[in-house]
Formats: structure tokens, sequence, C-alpha cells
């Protein structure tokens, strides 16, 4: 297995940093294991945002609504 550096359009020295963990995931994990990798990834995101609306509605609630 080989691994190369992900470069924005082809072009050697601009590093396209947002395709680095596709890229290794892609190079090394089989396909079943590849779509555990994803689906955790997007768990962990969809997890992430939830935090943010959770946030979110907390300080509406307390600064805003309170208020009111």
């Amino acid at each position: 297995m080989t691994f190369s550096l992900p470069f924005k359009n082809g072009v050697d020295g601009v590093l396209d940093y947002d395709m680095v963990m596709p890229q290794l995931m892609n190079s090394f994990l089989p396909t079943g294991v590849l779509g555990l990798g994803i689906t955790a990834l997007l768990a962990s995101f969809m997890s992430g945002m939830a935090g943010n609306v959770t946030a979110f509605n907390t300080v509406f609630t307390y600064d805003i609504y309170q208020v009111i």
C-alpha cells in the first residue's frame, strides 16, 4: 500500500488538508471497515452539531426568552 499526499488540482506544493482523512481511510481500510469508518465520521459530525444546537437553545432561553 502506498499513500500520496493530496494536492489541490494536482498542483505540487499546494496541499489539500481537507482530503487527508478520506484519502488515508481509502488507502488503508478494506471496503467493509471503510464503511464503518465513514459512518463513525458522520456520527461524530452529527454529535457535534447536536451539541451546537443544544448550546444555542440554552443561550436563547437564558439570554433572550427570560428577558421578554
